[in-house]
């Protein structure tokens, strides 16, 4: 049969078995252990007597289903008949060990029959362990099982243990070789430190003996480094003793270093003109001070740069003080040192070195500081200048506009960054004229494209009644004969378009005022006054109407009689013109506390609720919620909203179709107005 190759080569997934099963045994979990038998009754018998050793029980009922189980997972113990039709347990038995890794598998055999030595022994070389007799003893057969069991999981468990164990010495052998590695470089790269480092660096040992010396410093005190070594400082360099020797001391005594030292000339060397600094700090080994060590720097270069840069700084604070521009000066972190009269007589306080954020967040504009501390950072990350403009408070707490340039000084020696100098400019009284430059700029474009629109708006308005004039007086001068019907109802035309016509330029040259910049004549007037000639003239127009005119307390307002006179006319004409002959035109007034609202309510066709947003806007006409044949230029409703506007108020319309419309008119009450009566 061909079941024995597929046991050699099993399936990918079976390889991955042993790993998950150790995992199992390590968290104490269950074997496996396979039952083969071709008699269903007998393995529910085993699995009935194994069943309370708490091991997952395997059933197989031919010798392939026992291969097919052993290809998937991994086995402790396999319990087998000898006799089956297909293939006999000892047959089986070879299949099994053939199988690296079931070569070490318990393997029990089940007979009914009594067995020959033969038997016996060949069962013993195929891997047998043991022979169980039928009738099964259920406690001799559990308890021949339990123990294979056992021994399988304890096996394993030490090939786990002693897989780990080989793994962490392996571990430890590569972390101390490293160590060691690691110890050897840092013994070298100490090495090259010391020999590589341009300040003097010595070791003491606790009698004050040289114990190191790099070159750096015996370049220093003028003796070879190797002459130092295991000598004293007295014995060494007994001019510098003196100087050294207590230091030294007080350190081993202390166990705290002494920094910056700083000695100016040498003793050992009379009419030397530098300058060093020196600091001394204690080694320690096993918590205790075994010895001092020593760096020692040569800043003589460092200190007469520093007094030069002092009088340089001396001669430029004296010339700063008599510029009329505000001049500043920080280090290279930014933190300020100088800022001249001129700034501390514009902010009032007097200066105080700072960080460039506390003086930004004190003086400058909140709404700038962010910039212009990103700018210098910005400067301070390259190198380069910067420029900025910003607001800065001045004493009596106005915001004032300065130009803020600022450059770095680079040390002439090191090329590096020392100081920072600048100079602010006030350009507020500039920036206003730009301002308004700007502004007038702005207003010059939009006035250019609202009468770009305005023109091809009225291009189109005029087109259509210059059309019906100029056709029937066309006709009539074709026709002399006309009938006197036809010439009666063509002059009619012509007079109808002419009006239109006459009024569509009428609001048209007051738009164009407007956006013209027309200033209106203002002045305390009763609102209420207005409105009552206001709604006697509409009355005369709204003969067919029900006309009501609502309480009109007296409301006194800053504006333009005439404008606001013809604004009511405006929206009682509308009302008029879109209601239905019988309708309703309501006018009332209201006041506030600081506003006058007056309203214009109808009960005419209303407006759609799309079109709405659009009432306001030049030549728009609601043409499915009104007829065309109430006429009307187009204009009406935004000549209201430009006065309105005007008078500092505002305008809406609110409407439901085929119910009616209410404009709304809302005007601020002159100050200090009495209120109605």
């Amino acid at each position: 049969m061909g079941t024995p190759a597929n046991l050699e080569h099993p399936h990918p997934q079976a390889e991955a078995v042993p790993g998950r099963q150790e995992k199992a045994m390590q968290q104490g979990e269950k074997v496996n252990i396979l039952m083969v038998d071709d008699q269903p009754a007998k393995l529910l018998s085993y699995e009935a007597i194994l069943s309370g050793l708490g091991e997952n029980l395997i059933k197989a009922d031919s010798a392939r289903s026992a291969l097919e189980h052993l290809l998937k997972t991994d086995v402790a113990v396999v319990l087998m008949d000898v006799n089956m039709p297909d293939v006999d347990g000892f047959e089986l038995a070879a299949m099994i060990r053939e199988h690296p890794r079931y070569e070490q598998t318990a393997i029990i055999f089940v007979s009914a029959v009594r067995l020959t030595e033969e038997d016996l022994v060949r069962g013993y070389s195929l891997g047998a362990v043991d022979y169980v007799s039928v009738p099964v003893v259920p406690e001799v057969l559990r308890a021949k099982v339990g123990v294979f069991a056992e021994l399988y999981r304890k096996t394993r468990q030490l090939e786990r243990l002693n897989r780990e164990l080989e793994r962490r010495v392996e571990e430890r052998t590569r972390e101390l070789e490293a160590r060691r590695l690691e110890g050897e470089r840092t013994s070298a790269l100490l090495e090259t430190v010391l020999a590589s480092a341009p300040a003097g660096i010595a070791v003491y040992d606790r009698e004050l003996r040289f114990v190191r010396v790099n070159e750096a410093l015996a370049r220093l005190t003028g003796l070879p480094a190797e002459e130092h070594l295991g000598r004293t400082m007295g014995e060494a360099l007994p001019a510098l003793a003196p100087l050294v020797e207590p230091i030294l001391h007080e350190v081993l005594r202390t166990g705290e270093p002494v920094l910056d030292v700083g000695v100016a000339g040498r003793p050992d060397r009379p009419g030397d003109g530098g300058y060093y600094l020196a600091s001394y700090y204690p080694i320690r080994e096993n918590g205790e001070v075994w010895g001092v060590g020593a760096v020692v720097q040569d800043i003589s270069e460092r200190k007469r740069a520093e007094e030069e840069l002092r009088a340089s700084e001396e001669r430029f604070r004296l010339m700063a003080d008599a510029v009329p521009q505000v001049i500043w000066m920080t280090d290279a972190q930014g933190r300020a040192e100088f800022f001249n009269r001129e700034w501390t007589d514009y902010c009032g306080v007097p200066f105080e070195p700072t960080t460039t954020a506390q003086l930004v967040a004190t003086f400058t504009h909140p709404d700038d500081a962010p910039r212009v501390l990103a700018a210098f950072e910005e400067a301070r990350r390259t190198g380069g200048p910067f420029e900025v403009e910003q607001r800065n408070r001045s004493a009596s707490g106005e915001y004032r506009w300065f130009l803020n340039r600022g450059r770095p000084y680079r040390d002439p020696r090191t090329g590096e960054v020392v100081k920072w100098f600048g100079v602010g400019v006030d350009i507020h009284d500039r920036k206003l004229a730009e301002a308004a430059l700007q502004a007038s700029e702005r207003r010059y474009r939009e006035l250019s494209e609202a009468q770009k629109r305005f023109v091809n708006d009225a291009a189109h308005e005029l087109r259509a009644p210059l059309t019906a004039i100029v056709g029937n007086l066309q006709l009539l001068a074709r026709f002399k004969n006309m009938r006197k019907a036809d010439r009666e109802e063509a002059l009619a035309e012509v007079t109808r378009e002419a009006v239109r016509l006459s009024r569509l330029v009428n609001d048209m040259l007051a738009l164009a005022r407007g956006d013209a910049g027309l200033r209106l004549r203002l002045e305390p007037l009763r609102l209420d006054e207005v409105l009552r000639e206001a709604f006697a003239t509409a009355r005369v127009l709204g003969k067919d109407h029900r006309m009501e005119r609502g309480p009109l307390p007296e409301a006194w307002v800053t504006g333009d009689a005439d404008r606001l006179k013809q604004l009511a006319l405006q929206l009682l004409e509308n009302a008029l013109k879109y209601t239905p002959a019988g309708g309703t035109v309501r006018l009332e007034l209201d006041l506030g506390d600081a506003h006058a609202e007056f309203r214009v309510a109808d009960t005419g066709v209303g407006i759609a609720p799309e079109d709405l947003p659009h009432v306001f806007e030049r030549f728009y006409r609601a043409d499915r919620a009104r007829s065309r044949a109430v006429g009307g230029s187009g204009l009406g409703l935004a000549i209201a909203r430009w006065i309105a506007e005007q008078h500092g108020g505002g305008i809406r319309l609110e409407s439901e179709l085929g119910k009616g419309t209410v404009a709304v008119v809302r005007l601020p009450l002159a100050p200090d107005a009495p209120r109605g009566r």
